[in-house]
């Protein structure tokens, strides 16, 4: 294979020469520490952590208790088979058990004292009164009839759906295999708290019925505790503030096949602890059975404030957790197995962060030390919104259902009006995605000591899956920007890197292994692209190595290349002229060939640049 050699007038002599010494270029890469060595002297895909050099991906003291490291990211720890119904398991739980056990005796281990009220719906014998000898049948009677803060102990049976109003009460049930609370569909939900009601609590019981199953709004310091919702023919948890400031926390929890959504928080802080959420099915608006929903309220213009830990979101449909106008953490969760909605088969995603259009209000999120898995269309999808993504493993996105297109790990957008996202991804694992491992469109992304690996391409037509995809929107005009830095882009295919009428700088970066499609074209590991505007990238102290086609692909862009090795690549730098003539600037120190010994050369080998993502 003959290729023309093109060769450069730059001011570092001889760097991009066809023939030169090679030994001027392999003494400058030698004296900053080697060609893929950085400033602090850690090797491409290496980061420096206070000193000490450490690998891309998920350090293992940063799996969270109830995961455990593997393979340079996080697995979580829970039993092998799906829980049965009234059944949960948390991670680090290897065993399904009840959501709370049921101890002997008519009420179990409540802790009863001089001011609880009992409540027993079996009891027949009149005149009740609350106490244990003789207590109330129906649940409201024992809530109308509690002193602020006291106990209503409730024994086994299913009751009608209560009011909290007015001062606190803590609904305490023998257990939720025993105790359930059913509401009918004229009932607003099964328990609702209403405003002047802070700190009540809810334990040890079950919830389901024809409404709603928990309803909470202008109490603050709500705490439901080990309780069941199921098959409700609404929202598991629907949490509002349009009766006032609302908080909630639900703790070791199972909410399962609730309608629309297992959980939902507008307006109001909702925290999530040791709990499940699962099989949430679709309701009447647009086939929704989310996970988990925090929303900025319509009414009051507050926003939301969500706090998820240690918990399980499984088997949802359109999404596990969406947040949109509000804030979220999510620490030691797994989110996985999202499904499509059942009307255009769409949707699957793991966690959704979008910006209300109607507010303005952008969501800004956390995700930490998680797993997604096994999601479909994007396992984290941000819209003109912030995000701070750490420590976190993304693995095995599927294609969307309906088209089998897409299928990207992380998916970074700008907004329909131009609205940036900005997101910061570190220390974590893009594992297995399918058409781009991370993807930024019109947005600006941090990249930092992560690893995107074993992209496949796109089900229907075998096209792309590429590592990283930093592009401009075509439709708002925003251009992309991306810092990448001490992170592994490895065993791709199409393009390791693809940098397209856009901005990136890429800095102790190591790209290694990328294939070609399966048509045998394309192959680059990092490659730079001007369709229609014009692309900028810097290349410093990194490595780009086994390509199956070229190491580091200019096609009419401005490329600048210092302290780098592009090794064993079939061909090692390419420049190709596109609406404008490509250019390399050298900034020293690089070196090139198999192995990486040598001088590096620009050629013009008449190659295709890759194609732009939809």
């Amino acid at each position: 294979m003959a290729f023309a050699v093109r060769i450069f007038a730059i001011a570092v002599a001889l760097a991009f020469a066809g023939c030169g010494d090679d030994e001027a270029t392999t003494a400058a890469a030698a004296s900053s520490g080697g060609p893929d060595a950085g400033p602090t002297g850690c090797a491409a895909g290496e980061a420096d952590d206070n000193g000490t050099c450490r690998p891309a991906g998920v350090p293992a003291s940063a799996c969270a208790a109830g995961f455990t490291p593997e393979a340079d990211g996080c697995a979580p720890v829970l039993p092998p088979m799906p829980c049965g119904p009234g059944e949960l398991a948390v991670p680090g739980e290897t065993q399904c058990h009840p959501v709370a056990p049921c101890a002997p005796g008519t009420w179990g281990d409540i802790p009863v004292d001089g001011k609880t009220q009992f409540v027993a719906a079996a009891y027949a014998g009149g005149s009740s009164d609350g106490t244990k000898t003789k207590p109330w049948t129906r649940l409201q009677d024992a809530v109308d009839a509690a002193a602020p803060g006291a106990i209503v102990a409730i024994a086994a049976g299913t009751y009608e759906a209560v009011q909290i109003a007015g001062s606190s009460v803590r609904l305490w049930g023998v257990c939720p295999e025993d105790v359930s609370i059913e509401a009918v569909s004229t009932d607003l939900g099964a328990i609702f708290v209403q405003d002047g009601a802070d700190g009540t609590e809810i334990r040890d019981l079950a919830i389901s019925g024809g409404a709603v199953g928990l309803v909470v709004s202008g109490s603050k310091d709500v705490h439901a505790d080990r309780i069941w919702i199921h098959a409700t023919h609404s929202r598991g948890v629907d949490e509002e503030d349009s009766l006032g400031p609302t908080s909630l926390s639900v703790s070791r929890s199972l909410v399962e096949a609730a309608h629309e959504l297992g959980l939902f928080a507008a307006g109001a802080e909702l925290v999530v602890d040791a709990s499940v959420v699962r099989g949430t099915v679709p309701g009447t608006v647009d086939d929704l059975g989310g996970g988990v929903q925090a929303s900025d309220a319509t009414d009051t213009h507050r926003r939301a404030a969500l706090h998820v830990s240690g918990s399980l979101f499984d088997g949802n449909t359109m999404f596990g957790v969406f947040v949109v106008g509000s804030d979220a953490t999510i620490e030691a969760t797994v989110v996985r197995g999202t499904l499509p909605r059942k009307s255009d088969l769409g949707f699957g995603r793991g966690i959704t962060m979008e910006t209300n259009t109607d507010s303005g209000e952008r969501a800004i999120v956390t995700v930490r030390s998680s797993v997604l898995a096994k999601n479909l269309e994007a396992a984290i999808f941000v819209q003109d919104s912030g995000a701070t993504i750490e420590a976190t493993t993304v693995a095995d996105t599927g294609a969307r259902a309906s088209d089998q297109e897409t299928g990207r790990g992380v998916d970074v957008e700008d907004g329909p009006g131009g609205g940036r996202s900005t997101v910061k991804l570190e220390s974590s694992l893009i594992r297995a995605s399918h058409e781009a491992g991370v993807v930024v469109l019109g947005s600006d992304a941090t990249i930092l000591a992560t690893i995107v690996r074993q992209t496949l391409p796109r089900a229907t037509d075998q096209r792309a899956g590429r590592g990283i995809n930093v592009q401009h929107d075509s439709a708002t005009g925003q251009r992309g920007q991306a810092t990448i830095r001490s992170s592994v882009i490895d065993d791709n295919s199409d393009t390791g890197l693809l940098v397209l009428d856009a901005d990136a700088t890429i800095e102790r970066t190591l790209v290694r292994g990328t294939h070609a499609q399966p048509d045998g074209t394309y192959g680059d590991g990092i490659g730079v692209f001007a369709q229609g505007g014009s692309a900028e990238v810097s290349i410093t102290s990194s490595r780009v190595v086994e390509s199956a086609r070229a190491g580091v692909g200019n096609f009419g862009s401005t490329l600048s290349l210092g302290g780098s090795l592009i090794e064993c690549n079939t061909i090692a730098l390419d420049g190709e002229d596109g609406i404008v003539p490509y250019t390399f600037n050298d900034l020293g120190g690089n070196a090139c060939g198999c192995p990486g010994s040598g001088a590096c050369k620009v050629l013009s080998s008449s190659l295709s640049p890759p194609e732009p993502l939809p």
